[in-house]
């Protein structure tokens, strides 16, 4: 049944790809109610991003992931473990299953579903996790982007890309018309690779194979994460006055390019009361580094400064072995982690 239904899904969502788009259809990976969000599912998918970067030239501000009924499913779970990745994201006819809403502090969100949809209360649920969403923009950094489309009288299943049509938004009791569609709103956004408040769920974002081929699973935008980070991060970052403000937590790293502050080398850390300068170290390697780790031009890191006794996390995901060694006639061996 997933084979046939993810055959059919393709030619049903890609009409509303503009001409230029690779659309990527990913097949879950495995056959539970929850294909497209276990554990495996967040390295791979982070990978299959960072190849079509490389080898496709995928500009990586404009990932956009779309899915419907149980890819929907995955659409809610996927953006809070690799938001940075992504610049829209777009659960049609899915449903939440209580996910975190924090981690969107600056993906947009287009949320959708049929007006009789009532399986699982999905038509309410998609309201009530918009308007969840919304809220935490008095309460955590960043910029909370949200909207909801009930579609008027349509079933589970629904046109998602055609226009024009009649919905109920944001809440509304009122059907208006519109022309827009989740594909719409998603060309209109391009990801932010550098956003100025961050606030991360420690606790959704780390998974127990974040760091499964591909090195990049403990990293949030800029904000590295160890072993002892507080469940809860948010920090606030000045470009133009050279001031970082940690509003909350403690035991991370923060990755900085230096070439975005405006006010010279010098910044000032603003964490626990107490504000600390330090003079940013612009090292090229570790730019150059951080640019093949991320496998993203945007990521050129070549500075970063510690909050509090931050404890990185040993990286245990797929290593190649050394070139000398196979100049040697060795054969390289992938170091797999241990089962988890």
């Amino acid at each position: 049944m997933n084979d046939s239904q993810w055959k059919d899904i393709i030619p049903f969502l890609e009409r509303g790809f503009q001409n230029g788009t690779i659309a990527v259809a990913c097949r879950g990976i495995t056959n539970t109610w929850n294909l497209h969000f276990v554990n495996e599912t967040y390295p791979a998918l982070t990978r299959l991003i960072e190849d079509y970067i490389i080898f496709r030239g995928v500009d990586p501000n404009r990932v956009y992931l779309i899915g419907f009924s149980a890819g929907g499913d995955g659409t809610y779970q996927l953006p809070q473990r690799i938001p940075h990745l992504l610049a829209v994201c777009s659960p049609q006819g899915g449903h939440p299953n209580g996910v975190s809403t924090i981690n969107l502090c600056n993906l947009p969100i287009y949320m959708a579903c049929g007006e009789k949809d009532g399986a699982f209360k999905r038509n309410q649920v998609c309201i009530d996790y918009y308007k969840k969403i919304m809220a935490q923009n008095g309460k955590y950094l960043g910029n909370y982007n949200a909207k909801v489309e009930v579609v008027g009288g349509s079933p589970h299943s629904f046109q998602c890309w055609k226009t024009p049509r009649k919905s109920y938004f944001n809440g509304s009791k009122s059907l208006s018309q519109t022309n827009e569609t989740a594909f719409t709103f998603m060309y209109s956004h391009i990801r932010n690779p550098h956003p100025t408040d961050i606030s991360l769920d420690t606790k959704t974002f780390l998974t127990p194979l974040r760091n499964y081929y591909t090195q990049r699973g403990n990293t949030y935008y800029n904000l590295e994460v160890g072993k002892n980070t507080s469940d809860i991060v948010q920090v606030q970052i000045n470009y133009n006055n050279n001031v970082i403000t940690v509003k909350e937590g403690t035991n991370f790293k923060i990755n900085l390019v230096s070439g975005l502050f405006r006010g010279g080398d010098v910044v000032s850390v603003v964490a626990g009361g107490k504000t600390t300068q330090y003079r940013l170290q612009k090292d090229p390697n570790y730019a150059r580094n951080n640019m093949k780790l991320f496998c993203d031009p945007n990521y050129g890191y070549d500075s970063y400064i510690t909050i509090g006794n931050f404890q990185p996390e040993v990286n245990v995901g797929y290593l190649p072995q050394p070139a000398q060694a196979l100049s040697q006639g060795a054969q390289a061996q992938p170091q797999y982690p241990p089962q988890v």
